[in-house]
């Protein structure tokens, strides 16, 4: 199953939603939520610890 959580529009809550979905979807199985943000908040929101310039377009 793919899901995708998309919106041009900013404070539509699609962070806290992928979140919520992928502790859902984690707790059937495996799951891998990407983080295309630049600012990259739904990998802080995980508590994933990125430091200035790890990741690198």
């Amino acid at each position: 199953m793919i899901v995708a959580i998309a919106s041009q529009k900013g404070g539509v809550a699609k962070t806290t939603s992928t979140i919520a979905l992928g502790g859902l979807l984690a707790d059937e199985g495996s799951c891998l939520v990407i983080d295309f943000d630049p600012q990259k908040n739904l990998s802080t929101g995980l508590g994933v610890k990125i430091q200035k310039g790890q990741l690198t377009a």
